[in-house]
């Protein structure tokens, strides 16, 4: 009976399980001819059907169907991260996956094959311990920090119209710099569970964006989540707004028109979309010097977000007067008549031009 092959690969692939829930990204870890060990980030049930997809060297994808014959807890890693162990029997065993096991196999055998007679090979020379040898740690410590606030697209530094070749393009450009086994994975271990969450992160979003079906799925939850993050933005920005005009309302009663003016401002940055703001603003600025001019400009913004309002033609009116404007001061109290005919002080207002 031809002994079954058995090979652990010289590095971790990178696979899917559609089984595991949030992330399903996992790692491969010793391949025999009908099964698999895998690491995850979540357990699976015993017994339970896993469909995995793993990507060879080769740039071939498996589509592989098997079962858990045996789970186990992993050490939580120094980035908080809990590893499982999964061992999958699979089902069937494409021929690919046959071959790419036995090569595997013969290559480690002739690495630790030699001659009965051969002299035993030299010792490696021990790896110095200095920190000069060391790769810089701020690449990883940026990209890492960044990935809180980042989705799949700012992962990989890509536009969500991006084409799937610059989605492929950009995610063999960043798996060269970050790739636990390459230059950055001889950092320092405190180091080493960022890296390897980094380069996990980088694989998601690659396996996840260059599916087209997957990329659809995303985008929709994405805009989602994009719709509830503006939502509560604005609901911030609405509180501090009123909390700038109350104050404002406070300073302006008790004569302290920089201070009022300074709080309608921020009120007007944060909800410019409020006309009641712009007319607080308006007439705050309308009683200090050399600020005619900006009061006119808020005014005119109050009016046109909410044109009926006549308290808005009457403060512009009342300004122009001010300023000796008469025939754009009549124009804005006629206007203010249009929307509210039988206010007795635009009718005086308007008597009082005429008569002049």
């Amino acid at each position: 009976m031809e002994r079954r092959k058995h090979a652990r690969i010289p590095q971790r692939l990178y696979l899917t399980v559609d089984e595991l829930p949030g992330r399903n990204i996992a790692f491969t870890g010793d391949l025999s001819q009908d099964g698999i060990s895998i690491e995850t980030h979540a357990p699976l049930n015993m017994g339970s059907t896993v469909t995995i997809k793993l990507s060879l060297p080769t740039g071939k994808t498996l589509h592989l169907i098997g079962h858990v014959r045996w789970a186990a807890r992993n050490a939580v890693s120094k980035g908080g991260l809990t590893r499982y162990g999964i061992g999958v029997s699979l089902n069937k065993v494409p021929e690919e996956f046959q071959r790419f096991i036995t090569s595997i196999a013969a290559v480690q055998h002739a690495q630790t094959a030699r001659p009965p007679d051969a002299a035993p090979s030299a010792p490696a020379p021990a790896k110095a311990e200095s920190n000069s040898e060391l790769p810089d740690p701020q690449p990883i410590m940026v990209a890492y920090e960044a990935l809180k606030q980042q989705n799949h697209y700012e992962v990989l530094g890509v536009e969500p119209k991006a084409a799937p070749a610059q989605i492929k393009q950009a995610y063999y450009r960043l798996s060269k710099t970050y790739h636990p086994e390459g230059p950055l994975g001889e950092c320092s271990k405190e180091l080493k569970a960022n890296l390897e969450e980094l380069f996990h992160r980088i694989t998601e979003a690659y396996m996840t964006l260059s599916s087209g079906e997957q990329r659809k799925q995303y985008d929709r939850t994405l805009s989602k989540q994009q719709a509830a993050e503006l939502s509560q933005t604005s609901a911030t920005k609405r509180h501090r707004s009123n909390e700038y005009v109350q104050q404002g309302v406070v300073e302006l009663e008790a004569g302290n028109l920089d201070a009022a003016a300074a709080c309608f401002e921020l009120a007007v940055r944060a909800r410019p979309d409020k006309w009641k703001y712009h007319t607080l603003l308006a007439y705050t600025l309308s009683k200090l010097p050399d600020r005619e001019r900006d009061a006119e400009a808020h005014y005119r913004k109050a009016i046109a977000l909410e044109p009926s309002r006549a308290e808005n033609y009457i403060g512009l009116g009342r300004l122009y007067q001010r300023t000796g404007q008469t025939a754009e001061a009549l124009r804005s109290f006629q206007d203010a008549l249009q929307w509210d005919a039988e206010n007795t002080r635009i009718i005086k207002e308007i008597d009082a031009i005429k008569n002049q």
